[in-house]
């Protein structure tokens, strides 16, 4: 299942499947690049508002995180971050933050 807020709607479920996961190199959300990301491919409804939002597996498992929706002509889909990327940042946050740079 897709979970997540598209559109800022409601709380939303869609069906869908994941593929494979797989280095990609693009760029990052300003445009630069090459940035290598390990992606998981992800078939079903992806809308703008999902990003962030788990997909679940049969039994309630987190399979991948929600990062973009595809465009175009296409079957509904996108890319979820995998997991080994979201275990590896969490373990870095965690402990202080420094606040350097952060403005009121």
């Amino acid at each position: 299942m897709i979970l997540g807020y598209p559109l800022d709607g409601p709380f939303n479920a869609q069906a869908g499947r994941i593929g494979e996961t797989r280095s990609v190199s693009t760029d990052d959300a300003y445009g630069r690049g090459p940035v290598v990301r390990l992606l998981t491919a992800v078939r079903g409804l992806v809308r703008p508002g999902n990003s962030g939002g788990p997909v679940l597996g049969a039994s309630g498992e987190v399979l991948t995180t929600i990062f973009a929706a595809t465009t175009g002509g296409g079957p509904h889909g996108g890319y979820g971050v995998a997991n080994a990327t979201v275990e590896a940042d969490l373990a870095r946050a965690r402990g202080p933050v420094s606040t350097e740079g952060c403005t009121s």
